[in-house]
């Protein structure tokens, strides 16, 4: 039986195997079971596409937030097929996508996915404490993108507070005080650990993130999935190589995170270098060998419209497959969603891409053939399309002219294929355009 707070918690229905219904079972996410995400102010939840969280560090343990009965309310209605409000993301995603967290983690943990399907009880056949962490230690970044916030990268500060938006008073925030508290938090419970997501802000150049690798490693828990989001624009920290501490795990995923090359890269990504990435690409590839490696492309209204230049420069200069492609539709901010394009940028974009397809169907690489990432592929387009948020165009135009002031660039210069998006008066707006369409 479950405990809560030292008080017994009553099994509350459904909660056998015979309640799932078809639409339950469908719909089921497997992370509330597994993973504990911490961001970078200290907030809880079950994972980081989770809208909202269920406790905070500031006020409970990882183990209190993990046998919480707001955990327990979200894991009942995954039983009972109800919806989960705060899990929009994933199903917004798949609903054009085909692909989420939600999905992936059904990918990820086959295993747990299949046992808590079964379980008489699924309720209570969660584990003692996660198994699956997810930790962002502190905003700290070198980085400045386009599509992030002060909230998730500390270099954004300056120019978060010119505009209104910071997520604290300081540059850098941290959600743990230190290592040691983590440690403490996590105690004899970190031999139960299968996997540890790393993010940030930057984990390599967080102290803590090199810090527990080293825990890890001295424990004998080199067996744990090492799985990284990261801008891998530093390799050493401290004048230790990340690499070689890559090595002394068993399985090291690592996502890359670009979404542009040359100019338009540090454009998107401000900090970013295009031939500094192309290094670090090449040095990992040649000192971990072993590592997964995905490049992590998030696809917004700046980059859409290039998105397959990316994958020719990928493909050029990194050795790099379609299959290590990793899409993602960027949700949030809205004004910077692919669906604030108008319709003939849409067309165009969705051209390019339709072509690059057809360079690649039947085309097979060292990791089989291309039939998944047509499918990711599509479903960006598929989603561009999904709704029209034009009407977000002047919030679109208002903050990249706010953040082209501050850091001194010109969207106009870098990005010239979106100038028809900055027109004062758009010209599938004019008189002539719209009679046009309305004859025919």
């Amino acid at each position: 039986m479950l405990v809560t707070n030292g008080q017994p918690v009553q099994k509350t229905n459904p909660s056998s195997s015979s309640d799932w219904s078809d639409n339950s079972a469908t719909k089921f996410c497997v992370m509330p079971w597994i993973n504990q995400h911490v961001t970078t102010n200290g907030n809880i939840a079950p994972c980081c596409e989770y809208d909202g969280h269920i406790g905070a560090l500031s006020d409970a343990t990882l183990n209190e937030a993990w046998h919480s009965p707001q955990l327990r309310e979200i894991r009942r209605k995954f039983v009972a097929g109800e919806e989960v409000k705060e899990c929009w993301k994933c199903f917004d995603r798949e609903a054009s996508e085909g692909f989420s967290l939600r999905t992936q983690a059904k990918r990820d943990f086959p295993d747990w996915q299949a046992r808590l399907l079964q379980a008489t009880e699924p309720l209570n056949a969660a584990p003692k404490r996660a198994i699956a962490l997810d930790l962002r230690f502190s905003n700290l970044c070198n980085f400045k993108c386009r599509s992030c916030w002060h909230g998730a990268s500390s270099k954004w500060f300056r120019d978060a507070k010119a505009i209104g938006v910071t997520a604290g008073q300081k540059a850098e925030i941290k959600s743990f005080e230190s290592i040691d508290e983590v440690v403490r938090q996590l105690g004899p419970d970190m031999d139960s650990l299968e996997l540890v997501y790393f993010a940030g802000g930057e984990p390599l150049i967080m102290e803590e993130h090199y810090a527990l690798l080293r825990i890890l490693h001295d424990r004998r828990l080199t067996h744990v999935k090492l799985s990284y989001n990261t801008n891998l624009s530093v390799t050493k920290f401290a004048g230790q190589s990340i690499f070689d501490l890559w090595a002394k795990f068993e399985f090291v995923d690592v996502t890359a995170s670009v979404d542009a090359a040359g100019a338009r890269g540090g454009y998107l990504r401000s900090g970013f270098n295009w031939d500094t990435f192309v290094m670090n690409v090449h040095e990992l590839r040649n000192k971990c060998p072993s590592a997964k490696l995905n490049f992590g492309i998030t696809v917004s209204a700046l980059n859409i419209l290039t998105l397959t230049d990316l994958f020719h420069e990928l493909e050029n200069k990194c050795q790099a497959i379609p299959s290590e492609f990793e899409l993602h539709s960027l949700q949030d901010p809205t004004h910077y969603r692919t669906q604030v394009l108008p319709p003939h940028l849409k067309r165009k974009a969705r051209n390019k891409i339709e072509a690059y397809i057809s360079e690649k169907t039947n085309v097979v690489d060292n990791a089989g053939d291309n039939s998944s990432f047509i499918v990711a592929v599509r479903g960006i387009v598929d989603y561009m399309n999904a709704s029209d948020l034009s009407d977000k165009l002047p919030d679109f135009k208002f903050i990249t002219d706010q953040l082209d002031k501050l850091r001194s660039e010109n969207a106009r210069i870098v990005l010239p294929e979106l100038n028809p998006a900055f027109e004062k008066t758009p010209w599938w707006k004019k008189p002539w355009y719209a009679l046009k369409h309305r004859l025919g």
